[in-house]
């Protein structure tokens, strides 16, 4: 005499429901590729607020030309898009930075200016709404 358990029962139930969406599986990562896009956030800056930014920062290889800087994110993007990352421009308001790096007793640093993206593209991520 055969005896199943209630789990015994689940296992094959779940086995079966997998096997019969299979195919919409595979199909799925033909169209839209394994796993959820890997999302980066790159510093974004209009002319007066990087100038402001760069004015405050202690980096002493921080490029100071705005012109500079915009070749260089500009071709930073680029790179990351074709290494398969969903980038997401995050504009920085100079005093909004400032003010979270005094809050969290940081100096205008690159390492401390990527925590702050961080932490606005977290937000984002948390709550998308415009």
């Amino acid at each position: 005499m055969l005896v199943f358990s209630k789990w015994g029962i689940m296992k094959w139930i779940l086995a079966a429901i997998r096997f019969i969406f299979l195919p919409l599986k595979i199909l799925s990562l033909i169209v839209y590729g394994p796993g959820t896009p890997r999302v980066a956030g790159y510093s974004w800056y209009n002319r007066a607020e990087y100038e402001k930014m760069a004015r405050s920062a202690a980096d002493k290889e921080m490029l100071r030309s705005y012109d500079e800087w915009r070749e260089n994110a500009d071709e930073t993007i680029s790179s990351m898009r074709n290494h398969g990352l969903f980038v997401v421009k995050v504009k920085i308001k100079s005093a909004e930075l400032n003010r979270w790096l005094r809050e969290n007793n940081l100096k205008n640093l690159n390492e401390n200016r990527e925590i702050f993206i961080g932490t606005k593209l977290k937000q984002f991520l948390d709550d998308p709404t415009i």
